[in-house]
């Protein structure tokens, strides 16, 4: 699969390889963004609080993870609305260290809450998008991208 359509595109299906691709270049682009956009990480013994524009830079940066689990989901044939809460839970994370909750296993209250069930639900997450098979064969979504990439013209 072509770069541009697997980072922009939410239709259609990929497999296990190329969600890999798109999440370590998802990765690398919200750790790049957040070390040019809040230098204070650079420098700072304790991680510095957040400031506006790396959290934008990590909100527009969930583009490329929701594009990425959309079709990993379509490919696993979840529903294609699933795809949209993985990031849409990272983004509430964002959001609330941006607003000063801490969200910290440590932390009373909502902030422990909040880690160990975004952790819980990131990681489910992960390995059902990183590790499971896709369904055998087409399904709503298209065709099966393993069976796809077997073929050879």
């Amino acid at each position: 699969m072509r770069l541009l359509p697997l980072l922009t595109s939410f239709r259609g299906r990929i497999g296990r390889q190329s969600w890999w691709i798109g999440f370590a270049i998802w990765l690398t682009a919200n750790i790049a963004g957040g070390y040019t956009l809040n230098a204070e990480f650079l420098t700072a013994d304790e991680i510095p609080p957040p400031n506006w524009s790396d959290t934008l830079w990590q909100l527009a940066c969930l583009v490329l993870l929701a594009a990425v689990t959309v079709k990993r989901c379509n490919d696993r044939d979840w529903p294609s609305w699933l795809g949209y809460v993985f990031p849409a839970v990272y983004a509430v994370y964002i959001v609330a260290v941006q607003f000063g909750v801490s969200i910290d296993p440590q932390a009373p209250g909502i902030g422990k809450a909040m880690f160990w069930s975004l952790a819980a639900f990131q990681l489910a997450m992960l390995i059902d998008n990183g590790f499971l098979r896709g369904t055998d064969g087409p399904n709503r979504h298209g065709p099966d991208p393993l069976a796809a990439s077997v073929e050879t013209p």
